[in-house]
């Protein structure tokens, strides 16, 4: 008993390490952003949410994307100056739950403490959320999507089945690709005995009924494109290595994790990280054919691929001596950690345009000298024209 408490007691630290970890290197990344909307969604969802209160949970874009208009919502009731910056906190804050819930899961599975924490952080580190995932709210459907796999391939469905069913249902009324899940729970129930298997069913029938509701509101037709009018599905001349990276990295990574596997056979194996990888080719083809080369769509297969390659190695230098682990040790870094380097600030798409507080001062002006609507920019050239009344009232 006493041992189950220390246990304890090291897991609520370590969450809450993590969750300030996370809150850190979230804010570093967006310091430039922060006080800004990207061009898309740009202001759209919170004037939604002005004008239709909390009915415009249930906005279609092009599908239901309810987590992303409710925090939205929350974002309009605070004064017009400030919901920049508290719109990118609450986007922030589903990062840091979800970089949480990845690690309990992961220690769910008993995996190692170095373990955890290298895998919850990969969330939060992946480069490819740099160009338009980080503080954008229009884009949470991601670190959730990342969650719900893991959450699928890990004992939590049968240890917490019902606060795993709540994620899960946010997630699939957030983003219909959830439908991928399905994978690691379908993995699971083949080699399980039938308690278990009676156990995964209601899991199962909770991710295929968002799924079913998707479908319900906006049709297989709404569902079968991503926001925006157009994919491009090849790549362009002078297509830069971030863009490679982000296409081909997760393939590469979760091919590497099972020749290491194949090569160092006497490596502790986890089946949840092997679901984990499974799941990841599914979910690279079914993002290109619904998004085309989009950043958005590599960051979800990005983390997984992370977290069972990180695992992997760390598995794989245990038994080894102090100069073989710092030599793999200094090889992982290199490899994880230059690209995380070199795209560890939001991009140019993120922190494009005068800040939004600048351009709420600037708008406010003008109504005071008698203009009746005001035109503001929203992030790269989005520019968008609000009521004075509106801006008046609200400051």
């Amino acid at each position: 008993m006493t041992a189950l408490r220390v246990t304890g007691k090291q897991v609520r630290r370590d969450v809450f390490v993590v969750g300030l970890l996370a809150t850190i290197f979230l804010i570093l990344r967006t310091i430039g952003s922060m006080n800004r909307f990207p061009a898309d969604p740009g202001y759209d969802y919170i004037l939604s949410a002005e004008l239709r209160g909390m009915n415009s949970w249930f906005n279609l874009d092009p599908y239901l994307h309810f987590g992303a208009h409710f925090l939205s919502w929350l974002s309009s009731l605070l004064p017009i100056q400030i919901q920049a910056v508290g719109l990118s906190l609450l986007s922030h804050s589903i990062w840091v739950l979800a970089s949480i819930g990845i690690y309990i899961a992961l220690w769910s599975e008993g995996l190692n403490r170095t373990t955890r924490f290298a895998g919850a952080l990969s969330l939060i580190l992946i480069p490819v959320a740099a160009e338009s995932g980080l503080g954008n709210v229009g884009n949470i459907k991601w670190p959730l999507m990342a969650l719900s796999i893991v959450l699928a391939s890990t004992d939590m469905t049968i240890r917490y089945p019902r606060s795993t069913s709540v994620i899960l249902i946010l997630s699939g009324l957030t983003n219909p690709l959830l439908l991928i899940a399905l994978v690691p729970i379908a993995l699971r129930f083949r080699i399980s005995d039938p308690l278990t298997r009676k156990r995964l069913v209601p899991i199962a029938l909770v991710i295929t009924s968002t799924f079913v509701v998707q479908a319900f509101l906006v049709g297989l037709g709404g569902l079968g494109k991503g926001r925006g009018d157009s994919r491009i599905l090849s790549p362009w001349p002078g297509m830069g290595l971030f863009w490679w990276y982000g296409l081909l990295g997760p393939v590469l990574l979760i091919v590497g994790y099972f020749i290491g596997h194949r090569i160092f056979k006497n490596v502790p194996h986890s089946f949840a990280l092997s679901r984990i990888a499974l799941t990841v080719p599914v979910l690279v083809v079914a993002s290109y054919i619904y998004g085309g080369i989009a950043d958005r769509y590599f960051i979800a297969p990005m983390v997984l691929a992370w977290i069972v390659t990180i695992s992997l190695i760390l598995a794989i230098t245990k038994p080894m001596n102090v100069i073989g682990r710092i030599f793999i040790t200094g090889a992982v870094l290199v490899a994880f950690g230059l690209p995380t380097v070199k795209w560890f600030s939001a991009s140019w798409y993120l922190t494009s345009g005068p800040t939004w507080s600048e351009e709420i001062n600037r708008a406010t002006d003008d109504c005071n000298r008698d203009a009746v609507t005001v035109v503001v920019q929203v992030g790269a050239g989005n520019m968008t024209e609000l009521d004075c009344s509106y801006i008046l009232q609200n400051s």
